[in-house]
């Protein structure tokens, strides 16, 4: 089908469950054979659907993330995090680029809802590592990861210090194509990362908006490129809905250039705010969005726990805001994609120091 996909044990190792076919070799015994039919198949979907329409393009998108994800149905794939920059097939980097509706509407209104985005196993990975930190006290130190003071709401930064599962997170190939376009394609920095739990009666207060022209959250457009100072990743764990605490944005606020009244007025919700919508979210779910849109929470009134994730991603030459440094130990491990953007600028030191 013209698509060549590497097959060897340093690349990937694909498993069939046994009730996708029941004539197909069991991988176990034909390992090579098995991942070799297996792509056989996918690239023949790949030409089926690579004509170039809009469905065609959503389909080669949703099964790309997919494979990404390990969430192909009856299959089980290893050590798939960096296929598609092994893949030479019918332009799928740039298939994975946002679609000119995306882009219409993020310029439009400054946000996206990017569904699914993360797979349910995943999600759960993130939320069995984060029970580790439940006992953690505001402005203590667990390795790496510092709970800082936040009252009654947790958010515990350099979250990609809690382990593997976060790290993955980093280049996940559900928006890192998304934030190339977006903030620049000259590369990345996430300049914070936290993880944010909060239980009932607990509120974001509405905050940005495009009045002050920050050039660090700035929303910019010019001679066909977005240059947005940073982009927000808000990933669900756990499910946004009525009554649980959802994040809020007021549409088209990226573009203001006057300050919302209930900025002034400091209100301590979005609930009631004229312009403001809900964005409501399933665990897995991310609310994509440029960070001079102004934003906020809902007040949770339910029981229980919202949790989410927070990556804010811009310019490479950015700073961390808080001042938080990765450790040698990740950087150490990450893979070279990653490293890039979690320290776009090593630090230049004398021989002396650097040993």
């Amino acid at each position: 089908a013209g698509c060549s996909f590497p097959v060897s044990s340093n690349n990937l190792i694909c498993v069939f469950s046994s009730t996708v076919n029941k004539k197909t070799p069991v991988a176990s015994k034909r390992p090579a054979t098995y991942a070799r039919f297996y792509f056989i198949k996918m690239s023949e979907h790949l030409a089926e659907c690579g004509s170039g329409t809009t469905d065609g393009r959503k389909q080669i998108q949703t099964l790309c993330r997919r494979i990404e994800e390990d969430a192909i149905e009856g299959i089980r794939c290893y050590k798939l995090d960096r296929i598609l920059r092994s893949i030479n097939c019918m332009g799928l980097k740039e298939l994975l680029q946002p679609t000119e509706l995306e882009e219409y509407l993020f310029d439009l209104q400054g946000y996206l809802h990017l569904k699914q985005a993360v797979d349910t196993a995943h999600v759960d990975e993130l939320n069995t590592a984060l029970d580790t930190y439940a006992d953690i006290e505001p402005d203590q130190w667990r390795g790496n990861v510092h709970r800082f003071p936040m009252g009654d709401i947790c958010h515990m930064h350099n979250i990609f210090e809690a382990g593997e599962p976060f790290e993955r997170l980093i280049d996940h190939p559900s928006w890192i194509h998304h934030l190339n376009r977006f903030a620049g394609s000259d590369g990345l920095f996430i300049d914070e990362s936290f993880a944010d739990i909060r239980g009932p009666g607990t509120a974001t207060r509405i905050h940005s908006g495009a009045h002050k022209r920050r050039i660090r959250t700035q929303f910019r457009y010019h001679d066909g490129q977005f240059r947005c100072g940073q982009i927000n990743i808000l990933l669900a764990l756990t499910d946004f809905g009525p009554g649980d605490g959802a994040t809020m944005v007021i549409p088209g606020s990226h573009k203001s250039n006057l300050i919302h009244p209930a900025i002034e007025e400091q209100v301590t919700s979005l609930d009631g705010v004229t312009g403001a919508v809900e964005v409501p979210l399933k665990a897995g779910d991310v609310a994509f969005f440029v960070d001079c849109l102004a934003h906020g929470s809902a007040l949770r009134t339910n029981p229980g726990e919202r949790r989410m994730l927070i990556l804010r991603y811009g310019p490479h030459w950015g700073n961390d805001r808080y001042g938080y440094q990765p450790s040698v130990e990740l950087i150490s491990r990450l893979t070279p994609e990653r490293r890039k953007i979690v320290q776009p600028l090593p630090p230049k030191l004398p021989p002396e120091a650097a040993c």
